[in-house]
């Protein structure tokens, strides 16, 4: 990888999220790493819904703010 970054967030669990939107959102150039393949986390790894559970079965979007940043 040849890119370089201000930030990079290791983890990407909810705290891990969490850090890699505000380091963003300060204008810092950000990555968000983790093992998995998908965001969540523990979480996530367990289906837990606290990130996990964005739209309902119907695909409409369940929550706004961070939610929808988040999935953006």
């Amino acid at each position: 990888m040849s890119e370089q970054f201000d930030i990079v967030v290791i983890g990407s669990g909810s705290a891990g999220i969490a850090a890699a939107i505000s380091a963003a959102r300060a204008g810092c150039t950000t990555l968000l790493i983790d093992s998995r393949a998908a965001a969540g986390g523990t979480g996530g790894f367990n289906g837990l819904t606290t990130l996990c559970g964005l739209y309902t079965e119907d695909g409409e979007f369940l929550n706004d703010g961070f939610c929808r940043e988040f999935a953006a």
